[in-house]
């Protein structure tokens, strides 16, 4: 998937993208597999979309998310 890309960021279009990121979290449903939910993003943006999904998630899931971090420390 990076290598159709040319490996460039899908957000900025800078060269360098590393990470595969889901368009729509798993968590919202998601496909994990699906070619039409993945996107090549460099770290900076990947980074920045992450932090801005969990801004805006539902309680619940913020609720998982530290109570499963506690588990795997």
């Amino acid at each position: 998937m990076l290598a159709a890309a040319n490996r460039r960021c899908e957000l900025c279009a800078q060269p360098g993208a590393d990470v595969a990121d889901h368009r729509t979290p798993i968590r919202a449903g998601g496909d994990p597999w699906a070619k039409s939910n993945l996107r090549c993003l460099c770290r900076r943006c990947h980074h920045a979309e992450t932090f801005g999904r969990r801004a805006t998630r539902p309680r619940a899931w913020v609720e998982w998310d530290r109570r499963w971090k506690a588990r795997i420390r």
